[in-house]
C-alpha cells in the first residue's frame, strides 16, 4: 500500500475541487466577477480550511460511519444514483447507468477520514511515520468513539496505523475502498456543487 502516493493524489484533488481556494462567505471566488446571491461583487474573505475546521470535519466523517452501523449498512457498497426518470422503477435508465455509483457505507466513511487526513498531510508537507501496528480489539461505534477521543491533529500518523490495522481485522480492502472512493470524488464538482465547507 503506498501511502505517500495516496496523500499527494488526495490533496492534489482537494486542491482541483477547491477546497483550499480563498473564498467570500457566500462561497465565490472573490476574484471573480460573478455575482453573489447576496447582490454584491465579494463577501468578506476568509481563508477556509483551518485546523479546527478541518478537525470538526474528520470528526463528521467518524460520526457517519457510526451512523452506517447503526443503521445495518453493509460496509462498503455501491449506492444507486437514480434520476427523475427512473426514481421510481428497478430499472436504470441509459443516464444512470453510466454514472459512477457512490460508495457508501461505514468502512467508506473511514476512508473519507484517511483522505481527509492525507489531504491535511499533503498540504503542510508532513511526511508520514512508520505505521504502528496497534493493537485495539473494540469494534463498530467503539471503535468509532475512540476514534473520537483520540483523534488530534498532531497525531495523524497513529490514527491512519489504527484505521489501516482496524480494515486488516474486519477483512476490508483499504486499497480497494479508498480507489473507488477517490474515483468516484474525481467526478464530483468543484465544491460539490457549491459547498463552502
Amino acid at each position: 500500500m503506498n501511502l505517500e502516493k495516496m496523500i499527494k493524489e488526495s490533496h492534489e484533488l482537494a486542491m482541483e475541487k477547491g477546497w483550499w481556494d480563498l473564498q467570500g462567505e457566500c462561497g465565490l471566488d472573490p476574484s471573480s466577477s460573478r455575482v453573489c446571491e447576496r447582490g454584491t461583487k465579494s463577501c468578506v474573505i476568509k481563508h477556509l480550511r483551518s485546523e479546527l475546521e478541518i478537525l470538526a470535519l474528520m470528526h463528521s466523517e467518524i460520526a457517519e460511519a457510526t451512523e452506517c452501523v447503526r443503521k445495518g449498512e453493509e460496509p462498503f457498497y455501491l449506492k444507486r444514483n437514480s434520476c427523475y426518470m427512473c426514481a421510481d422503477t428497478n430499472v436504470e435508465c441509459i443516464m444512470c447507468a453510466s454514472e459512477l455509483h457512490k460508495p457508501e457505507g461505514e468502512a467508506v466513511e473511514l476512508v473519507d477520514l484517511c483522505i481527509r487526513i492525507f489531504d491535511w498531510l499533503g498540504k503542510h508537507g508532513t511526511k508520514l511515520r512508520p505505521l504502528n501496528k496497534i493493537a485495539i480489539s473494540i469494534v463498530g461505534i467503539e471503535f468509532h468513539g475512540y476514534l473520537h477521543n483520540y483523534f488530534d491533529l498532531r497525531y495523524c500518523s497513529d490514527a491512519l496505523a489504527l484505521m489501516v490495522n482496524y480494515f486488516e481485522r474486519m477483512g476490508w480492502d483499504f486499497e480497494e475502498i479508498y480507489k473507488a472512493k477517490y474515483e468516484y470524488n474525481k467526478t464530483r464538482p468543484y465544491r460539490h456543487g457549491g459547498k463552502t465547507a
